[in-house]
């Protein structure tokens, strides 16, 4: 399924740098502070979930061709789910964390990227900016603040 915006870009450079914040401050405060593993490690752990992402991103457009934006979405959700009850069992193996950590490219391109792309579709051409800037609201800025209850 191809969805012709009209337009070539996606995210602005700010949009880009505050979800890039974000990711690495989420992952990394939620790593530390469930795991007690040496800090030298963090990062070759967290790498697993980059390459993840380039993977399942690399094949996001078959994957909503064949199964559309719902499931694909539900998958991602699914996987949100899953890997963040993994990560709320203290003393686990290490090895789980880790290999938890491969989900997130599900997470991110199921549910985000492909959200991302889903508002980009259904939105009115002229409110494309305005209907990106709900989602992140929604997704980076209030959604967060609203979990901490």
């Amino acid at each position: 399924m191809s969805v012709d915006t009209g337009r070539e870009g996606g995210l602005g450079a700010g949009a880009q740098r505050e979800v890039f914040v974000d990711r690495v401050v989420h992952d990394v405060s939620l790593s530390v502070k469930v795991i007690d593993y040496s800090p030298s490690s963090l990062l070759p752990a967290m790498s697993i979930g980059q390459m993840s992402e380039i993977i399942v991103l690399a094949f996001l457009g078959k994957a909503l061709s064949k199964w559309g934006y719902r499931r694909v979405m539900t998958l991602g959700v699914f996987c949100y789910a899953l890997r963040f009850a993994i990560f709320s069992v203290p003393n686990m193996p290490i090895s789980i964390y880790v290999a938890a950590q491969s989900l997130h490219g599900f997470c991110f391109a199921c549910f985000i990227a492909t959200g991302f792309m889903y508002v980009e579709a259904i939105a009115p051409r002229a409110m494309h900016h305005t209907a990106q800037t709900m989602f992140v609201l929604m997704l980076m800025g209030i959604a967060p603040g609203l979990a901490v209850f």
